[in-house]
Parts: structure tokens; sequence; C-alpha cells
């Protein structure tokens, strides 16, 4: 949990209820669901996350190279879309897959554009 605080301390206020809510829905509902493939795929992911963020921080800080963190979950995405056609119910792992796919959605979208900008040399995350 140091590194989650870490990233925390780091976040700007406003946008930290989205980090909270990233952890949630990408960690702790799919605990809740491990016995799913799909909550297992998705823990996975995440764990490859934390590492991939964990070695970016440790070398670079807390700058927009984070974003490369969230690169598993353009897998997860793919792998989810394609699944939904087999939950054909809106039962609790429905109803978490398809907010899942949007809340990440939204993240790798963010997650370009601050790729975009290291990459054109605005390295550092407003605010720090």
């Amino acid at each position: 949990f140091n590194a989650y605080n870490a990233a925390s301390q780091g976040c700007l206020k406003k946008s930290r209820w989205w980090l909270n809510l990233m952890v949630v829905v990408n960690f702790f509902i799919p605990l809740a669901l491990i016995f799913y493939v799909e909550a297992q795929v998705t823990v996975l992911c995440a764990l490859i996350g934390l590492a991939i963020g964990l070695v970016i921080f440790k070398f670079d800080g807390y700058r927009r190279l984070l974003a490369l963190m969230h690169l598993p979950w353009v897998f997860l995405v793919l792998y989810l879309w394609g699944k939904l056609p087999f939950h054909t119910t809106w039962d609790f792992l429905s109803v978490w897959m398809h907010g899942l796919i949007v809340v990440n959605s939204i993240s790798l979208a963010i997650d370009a554009k601050d790729l975009v900008l290291y990459f054109c040399g605005n390295r550092e995350y407003p605010g720090n």
C-alpha cells in the first residue's frame, strides 16, 4: 500500500476519487468475483500494471510516463469486450464488466493524452 499512498499523494485532490474508483473496479471487486475467469484476468492485469508503475515510479518519479502502467488494460478491455456477448443477463458480473470497460476506456484516453504530452516534452503532471 506504500506505492498506492505515494501515487495518491501525488494526485491532485480532485483526481483522487478517480484513482480510488480505478482501484475498486480493477482490484477489489475482481477479488470478490475471483472465481470468474474475467475477474482473474483483471487482477492479473492490475498486478502487471502495478509492477510496471512501480518500476517507472522508481526511475522517473511521478510523471506522465506512469500512463504506461495501464498498458495491460488495452488487452483487458478488448478481452472483456469480446466476452460481453456471453453475458446476456444484467447480473453483478455483467454490470461490473460494463463498468470496468467504461472506466478503463476513459482512463486509457487520458493516458494517451499524457503520453503524447510526455513525449512532446511536457513530462510533469500539473500541480507537481
